[in-house]
């Protein structure tokens, strides 16, 4: 396989991981998808479309990506949720030295303990991933349709 090839298969186990670590809970695995100098934000459509800067969530090293984490595991209190993300449309749309721009859409489902489904959320990442035999994001920028989250944002999407 070229190294161009060996890059998107690394980018597509990158989103795959990513979902699963997320929906199996695995959150102190959460910062291991970033790279050392990396940015998480997550923003409403609305927001995002007039160009207003305000985020929801806004990361913008590891260390910050990290502390998100120890909140969530360590302060927080929520219901218990079943997850399940499904990302789609992966698209690469631009290669330059190990740095790769790639768009996706997401969609968040949760599910009670009552058996309960309800969409939590919806909409694309817009991702800068680096790929040095692993693949990690650079940058991801969450950008939710669903701009009415009903609970609080505390697990990432």
């Amino acid at each position: 396989m070229s190294t161009e090839g060996n890059s998107l298969q690394a980018i597509l186990d990158l989103y795959a991981d990513y979902a699963l670590c997320l929906d199996e809970r695995n959150f102190s695995s959460w910062p291991d998808f970033f790279a050392g100098d990396c940015r998480y934000e997550v923003h409403s459509r609305e927001n995002w479309d007039l160009g207003l800067p305000s985020a929801m969530v806004y990361c913008d090293s590891h260390g910050m990506v990290q502390d998100r984490v120890s909140v969530l595991e360590n302060t927080l209190t929520f219901q218990y949720l079943h997850m399940r993300h499904l990302i789609t449309n992966i698209r690469v749309s631009d290669s330059e030295g190990g740095a790769h721009k790639v768009t996706a859409n997401y969609l968040v489902l949760h599910s009670t303990e009552e058996g309960e489904t309800r969409i939590f959320s919806t909409g694309k990442y817009d991702a800068e991933v680096v790929v040095d035999g692993t693949a990690k994001f650079r940058k991801l920028i969450v950008i939710a349709d669903t701009s009415a989250i009903d609970n609080l944002l505390a697990v990432p999407l």
